[in-house]
């Protein structure tokens, strides 16, 4: 621990010494600034030779690239036809839903749906509704239990989670091939 010196930590005429230095300096700051701005109010940018720098987009600009709409990533998803393979399962498919937290338990609020980004529309929409709603997936396989009635009913109900989706966003219910 370092000894705080005594005749400057706590006499006041050394702290308006350093407040009035501040002081200085910042109002001199200021008149170097606002007599070597150009138009824009901004410092021009200067390389190492000292001539400005030419940059290909326009850094200074206030108009933000807007984030994708929910309609926008529904319809981008939509390129899916069925399940993402499981790479680490012979016959494995990931099923995404929707699961909310109530009483302790994770229970299924929407879905089963087609890809992540389907399940992810849908608990931001259901927020509002169930509070910590979260997009999850699971493994299912084929081959562990099959049944032909299991898969199909999957697939339908995949299909209903997304014409669903579809009409809660207003978008275009996409269409199927039976």
């Amino acid at each position: 621990m370092s000894p705080v010196r005594p005749d400057a930590a706590g006499h006041p005429e050394h702290r308006r010494q350093v407040n009035d230095l501040s002081r200085d300096t910042f109002s001199q700051f200021a008149k170097r600034v606002a007599a070597s701005s150009n138009n824009t109010g901004h410092q021009p940018m200067t390389s190492a030779s000292g001539a400005p720098e030419v940059h290909m987009t326009e850094q200074d600009s206030n108009t933000a690239s807007k984030p994708p709409t929910h309609r926008d990533r529904f319809t981008e998803a939509c390129n899916a036809t069925d399940f993402a393979n499981e790479p680490r399962v012979i016959g494995g498919y990931i099923v995404w839903e929707v699961r909310h937290l109530r009483d302790g338990q994770k229970v299924i609020v929407d879905g089963p749906f087609f890809t992540g980004e389907e399940a992810q529309i849908s608990a931001e929409l259901l927020r509002g509704t169930f509070r910590g709603a979260r997009a999850y997936h699971a493994t299912h396989c084929s081959a562990w239990n099959p049944d032909p009635l299991r898969e199909k009913s999957i697939r339908e109900q995949a299909r209903m989670s997304r014409v669903a989706l579809a009409r809660q966003l207003g978008a275009d219910a996409p269409e199927f091939s039976k």
